[in-house]
């Protein structure tokens, strides 16, 4: 039935069993810094459930990189311990693991951070609050590659299959990209040669550091002017081997993360932008992509190469092997309430209105030892849940 989304592809040696990503995203599920079981077991349900490639949440580079104060440590000496499980439990399932890079620059959270803003430029913070953004100078962005290619190793010491760096929404890197951000009078500013030198000295240095196999990935977001010239500078200039197409930025959330207001499938037209004046580049599409239908239309109109259901795969872990299997009518589908992000922006753990088990896969529901017969009163969307747990739970 979906024939496209259903089938493989082949990215750098490593073949994904289907077109379907769970894309990268803050769950703030770390235990002290570290993945424990919680992590462990929120990817390796959605690997059981057939995703064909998961981006783990973000890394920050640098201690001044984060967002959160749950933010994952990978300079502890017990990350790679915790990693390597995670990858173990996805790998289990056929599924493959990248980790993604990023630093957050004016976007990060000092309070999380306990640092300055880093940004391409000085000046007030984005959100207004108060302080100023320092302008990074050549040996910040020296000790920035090397963060970038630290993090990297690490994670493959674990068992990442690959890497991806999120040069997106209004971060750090993305600002030297920006005609309108970067007022650098250096070699990182002004011509688009010289605003792309720093994601290309990245990436750069990822490859050499990963060596041929890993994989290397890209997260644009089209709310950027020139993002599809800079995915084709990229794709010509470095050894980059898909591009995520995202939308938004901190200061646009509902652009980012699209809420009920917008149609579904919203992003899959701007990923289509850099299909179109890449043809050869491998695109992943993201943006309410809600159901299976959507990300096979998608592929067929030419559109993309991957699709990104990362909110309908958090409602539903078993998504894609519900469409394998044909029961479409089964799938639990993302309303768009965003209560994902909106607890993440409160420096809370994700969670989901429609799948209450999100994040507590590691504690699954216990069968009754003596089922009883439960009455519930009121057929509203409470009490349908509560019959539905209790029946899970055998009475």
């Amino acid at each position: 039935m979906y024939a496209l989304l259903l089938s493989p592809i082949r990215l750098r040696g490593h073949e994904l069993r289907n077109r379907v990503v769970f894309t990268a995203h803050t769950a703030s599920f770390s235990e002290d810094g570290i993945p424990g079981s919680r992590a462990r077991e929120y990817y390796a349900a959605r690997a059981r459930g057939g995703a064909g490639l998961i981006v783990m949440e973000p890394l920050p580079v640098l201690p001044s990189a984060g967002v959160t104060p749950q933010n994952y440590r990978w300079r502890d000496a017990r990350f790679v311990h915790g990693l390597t499980a995670v990858c173990e439990a996805v790998h289990e399932h056929g599924t493959i693991l990248v980790s993604q890079l990023y630093h957050l620059g004016p976007n990060a959270d000092p309070t999380a951070t306990m640092e300055g803003l880093w940004s391409v430029s000085a000046g007030s913070p984005p959100d207004g609050g108060p302080g100023l953004m320092r302008e990074i100078d050549a040996d910040d962005i020296a000790v920035l590659v090397d963060g970038h290619v630290e993090a990297a190793r690490t994670a493959l010491a674990a068992g990442m299959d690959g890497v991806e760096c999120m040069f997106a929404y209004d971060t750090l890197v993305d600002g030297f990209m920006s005609e309108t951000r970067n007022r650098r009078a250096d070699g990182y500013g002004g011509s688009l040669e010289n605003r792309m030198r720093l994601p290309r000295e990245i990436l750069d240095a990822l490859r050499d550091a990963l060596g041929p196999d890993p994989l290397l990935g890209v997260t644009l977001t089209a709310s950027m002017p020139g993002y599809v010239e800079a995915a084709a500078h990229l794709r010509e200039r470095c050894d980059v081997d898909y591009f995520g197409i995202g939308n938004g930025d901190y200061d646009h959330l509902e652009l980012l993360m699209p809420t009920l207001d917008f149609e579904p499938g919203f992003g899959v037209r701007f990923a289509a932008e850099v299909k179109r004046a890449v043809a050869d580049a491998i695109v992943i599409a993201e943006g309410r992509i809600t159901r299976p239908e959507l990300g096979e239309r998608a592929l067929r109109e030419g559109c993309c190469d991957l699709v990104g259901m990362t909110r309908a795969q958090i409602a539903d872990p078993d998504l894609v092997r519900k469409a394998e299997l044909g029961h479409d009518a089964e799938i639990r589908e993302c309303v768009a309430l965003n209560v994902c992000v909106s607890r993440r922006l409160r420096k809370f753990p994700i969670a989901c209105v429609q799948n209450p088990e999100a994040g507590f896969e590691a504690e699954p529901m216990p069968r009754a030892s003596q089922p009883r017969r439960v009455v519930v009163v009121g057929g509203g969307v409470a009490g349908l849940e509560a019959a539905r747990a209790a029946a899970l739970a055998g009475h």
